[in-house]
């Protein structure tokens, strides 16, 4: 809708957002002994979106492919003791139309890998403990303003917890860091936007690339259970630096 006075508000389809994805995805399980599993996944995903332009009265179009992998080992020699190896990896392809009529594209690829611990030392106790290092670049062709540099980086991240249970009660804490990447699409209309000289909001001195999102969080916590009745307090906090 849009706003035509204070009190009266029109319906303006080029205001409208809209967006279409489909999936395809298969995936595979298999025992390759007593203690040892292995699953893997391959996928191929589109997106289609619409979203209002307010200065071109039109929607603004966007289209993106992905294709993924994921994949992992899980080893479990005994009841208390485990461990898992995975990665993930895909590469997505992007294209938005430009101010002169034409598309600018871009493209990422991204891998990750990590590994998972699980101990159980006493019937009562578990804890857990993981790791994850992650790595992606991004690559654009603008035509109208070439030269935007690619944008690569690498980033750990970390998680632990403890699970406790004494009779009816049950004690646990985790925490850890947390790490997600800015939408390819996200930053070429940012890129677009300041960088266009057809663009409204040209200003390449303030440019900045999108940064990835940075948290770490930290959460504890008592349950209680005897028949019907159950009780529960939790605390948990989370920082987050440059929110997504």
């Amino acid at each position: 809708y849009q706003s035509v006075s204070p009190t009266t508000r029109i319906y303006d389809r080029a205001r409208e957002t809209a967006s279409r994805g489909q999936q395809l995805i298969g995936s595979l399980r298999s025992a390759l002994g007593e203690t040892l599993q292995a699953d893997l996944s391959l996928g191929h995903a589109t997106l289609d979106r619409r979203e209002p332009n307010d200065y071109a009265h039109r929607q603004e179009p966007f289209q993106g492919h992905r294709n993924q992998a994921v994949g992992g080992l899980h080893w479990d020699p005994s009841r208390g003791v485990g461990l898992s190896v995975g990665f993930d990896a895909y590469e997505e392809f992007a294209r938005i139309s430009d101010y002169g009529g034409g598309f600018d594209e871009g493209e990422g690829r991204y891998l990750g890998a990590s590994v998972e611990g699980r101990w159980q030392p006493l019937e009562a106790l578990r804890v857990v403990g993981a790791y994850r290092q992650q790595w992606f670049r991004q690559a654009f062709v603008f035509k109208a303003f070439p030269g935007v540099p690619d944008e690569a980086r690498d980033k750990g991240t970390w998680k632990a917890g403890a699970n406790l249970r004494l009779g009816d009660h049950r004690f646990y804490v985790s925490g850890g860091t947390g790490f997600g990447l800015p939408f390819l699409y996200a930053v070429m209309y940012q890129a677009r936007n300041l960088l266009d000289p057809s663009s409204w909001s040209y200003d390449p001195a303030a440019y900045r690339p999108l940064q990835p999102e940075e948290s770490t969080f930290v959460q504890a916590g008592w349950t209680w259970e005897h028949g019907p009745w159950s009780a529960r307090v939790e605390g948990s906090r989370t920082r987050f630096d440059r929110l997504i």
